[in-house]
């Protein structure tokens, strides 16, 4: 991973493009996108339509951390 990033909750997930991914479950279940190391410098949310999120949550269901589709 490229950037600092300090939830001990998060997994890593991998890199798409400029952004590291990762899974949440620390308060509810979501996916994230880092894209520099200040605190600030990611988004997150499932379902969002962002590509990059879209990507992390693919990942996600993939390795069993979350199920969006019923």
């Amino acid at each position: 991973m490229r950037y600092k990033h300090d939830c001990d909750h998060c997994k890593p997930l991998g890199t798409f493009a400029e952004y590291d991914l990762y899974y949440c479950d620390e308060l509810d279940a979501t996916v994230l996108a880092r894209y520099g190391d200040e605190g600030h410098q990611y988004f997150s949310g499932l379902n969002t339509g962002r590509p990059e999120l879209k990507i992390a949550q693919l990942m996600a269901e993939e390795l069993g951390f979350i199920n969006t589709r019923g």
